[in-house]
């Protein structure tokens, strides 16, 4: 039993005509009496007598009526709930905490300005989101592209962007226009912990040269990297989208040059419409 079969039934019943009820429900005099005729083959009982002057309810079809007009009315209403939650659910999407903070405030509320709604997860590393992606707590996620994503994802390049020294105003580099990779070999660094994707970056363009970096320390995710290299505790090696918002103007960012370090940074979603629709601002 379907409800097109029920509006065919409770049109003919209302109007007591085919005819009436077809245009009604812009069918067809044959398709409406189908949907009938399929209706009572379903209950295994008759549900109208036919004559020349049009149909009647038999005793059976009264029944009928009484009992699956509230049925119909409480189906209908699950039908608009289920869609309006489609409509107004936000979508959860997982973040690095660089891009949450520097880039998606600006997104996320032109997002909300054409009724989209997000809700906004910072996680440590990219792996995290993906794997939150993949057992359902979040629906998209911004992060660095790998080679290792699940083939169903979908995935879209947002930018790519390079990695700057972060070095205080007293250091010995602080007056170059930039510097290479084996300047900064033997430099003390200031690094987020295990896992974070900045920090594996930089560990793995050391060791493609050779060389271990030196770790000067590690500062817990949450606490400012930028503020213990203005302090003097080391240096630092940061992406552009942090390296281009320092809080401190003793600091300076200074170019890795060349065969620098670099990072694409990606929109993944196992869902397809979702990443559509996010794209549009990002």
């Amino acid at each position: 039993m379907n409800t097109l079969w029920i509006r065919a039934f409770l049109e003919a019943a209302e109007h007591k005509s085919l005819s009436k009820a077809s245009e009604k429900l812009n069918l067809t005099q044959p398709a409406l009496s189908k949907q009938i005729r399929n209706l009572e083959q379903w209950l295994g009982v008759e549900l109208f007598r036919r004559s020349a002057l049009g149909v009647e309810l038999t005793e059976e079809g009264v029944r009928f009526r009484e009992r699956i007009r509230p049925v119909l009315s409480e189906i209908e209403s699950i039908r608009d709930d289920l869609r309006k939650m489609r409509k107004i659910s936000p979508i959860r999407l997982g973040a690095l905490p660089s891009l949450a903070t520097h880039y998606l405030p600006s997104k996320l509320t032109e997002l909300k300005r054409q009724g989209i709604h997000v809700d906004m997860k910072v996680l440590s590393s990219t792996d995290e989101i993906v794997a939150q992606l993949q057992n359902g707590v979040l629906d998209a996620g911004i992060g660095q592209k790998s080679d290792t994503f699940p083939k169903s994802f979908r995935v879209d390049n947002l930018f790519s962007e390079p990695f700057y020294a972060i070095v205080p105003d007293t250091h010995r580099l602080r007056g170059r226009k930039s510097v290479a990779l084996a300047d900064l070999k033997e430099e003390a660094l200031i690094v987020y912990p295990h896992p974070c994707d900045v920090r594996i970056i930089v560990a793995e363009a050391y060791r493609k040269n050779g060389w271990n970096p030196v770790i000067a320390m590690e500062i817990p995710f949450g606490e400012s990297i930028p503020g213990f290299v203005a302090a003097g505790a080391g240096i630092s090696i940061l992406p552009e989208i942090m390296a281009g918002h320092l809080p401190h103007a003793s600091l300076k960012a200074i170019p890795i040059e060349p065969q620098g370090i670099t990072r694409t940074i990606c929109l993944m979603t196992p869902h397809r419409a979702t990443g559509k629709k996010l794209l549009r601002v990002f």
